[in-house]
């Protein structure tokens, strides 16, 4: 029973070696780009926060409400004015925590591995 030719013609060669070399250079790039990522993720949290923020509102009220009550508990000279004046720049802050914190967790999370490979040293070889 005669072989079948398996040989790949020119062109399936050609093909098969460009789709190879864009993938390793989009492989390369990617990893570079970094920042792309990094600013769509601290955007959809933003809008994932905005968005339910009206659902968390009450919330927020309940624990707020709670944790200064076992404040002025602890501390009578607390008013409810103060209460009122920092559940309003609470409110300012949040999202500013929110969103920073992801850019930072994300950022950390990136650059750890980086320094870790350079503080590792190898053993010497005596």
């Amino acid at each position: 029973m005669p072989v079948a030719d398996t040989t790949p013609s020119a062109l399936t060669d050609a093909l098969e070696i460009s789709t190879l070399h864009r993938r390793s250079s989009n492989a390369a790039n990617w990893s570079q780009l970094f920042g792309l990522p990094l600013i769509i993720l601290v955007l959809g949290i933003g809008i994932l926060f905005f968005a339910s923020r009206s659902a968390m509102d009450p919330i927020f009220d309940a624990e707020f409400k709670r944790g200064f009550a076992a404040a002025m508990k602890q501390n009578p000279q607390l008013t409810s004015e103060m209460e009122a004046q920092a559940r309003e720049t609470s409110r300012k802050f949040v999202p500013v925590f929110v969103m920073g914190y992801s850019l930072f967790a994300a950022l950390l999370r990136r650059l750890l591995p980086v320094a870790r490979r350079q503080l590792m040293v190898e053993p010497s070889r005596n």
